[in-house]
């Protein structure tokens, strides 16, 4: 069973750099001796993957991103339940390579830039 966001962490991504679930890598292309190449699928169903970030203030980040990423869902081994913003359908997601897989940055003002790509199951 998946975690549940926590409902004090604002959810709302950034919407510069960010990446609607998509699938990965699933077509195989052939080079041929003369024309197009030849491509097919090579499996009908693939995970897809979202590239997301949010900015919250140093205060939310450290008193609530950073348990909820190290003891809820245990360094980002865990699934957690994810909308998507767009379409406002229910995911069960986790981060790619875990806790490695975070990348936070200093943003303007007194603000965290925290950016991951999920892996939507």
């Amino acid at each position: 069973m998946a975690e549940t966001w926590p409902a004090s962490l604002p959810a709302d991504p950034r919407r510069e750099g960010y990446k609607p679930p998509r699938a990965g890598k699933n077509v195989l292309s052939s080079q041929t001796d003369g024309g197009r190449p030849k491509r097919r699928r090579l499996f009908t169903a693939v995970p897809a993957f979202v590239e997301i970030s949010w900015r919250w203030s140093v205060s939310d980040w450290e008193t609530y991103w950073l348990p909820f990423l190290h003891t809820t869902l245990a360094d980002g081994a865990l699934a957690f339940t994810w909308t998507e913003p767009l379409t406002g359908e229910e995911y069960e997601a986790h981060i790619v390579d875990g806790a490695q897989g975070v990348d936070t940055a200093m943003g303007p003002g007194h603000n965290v830039i925290v950016s991951v790509r999920l892996e939507v199951i």
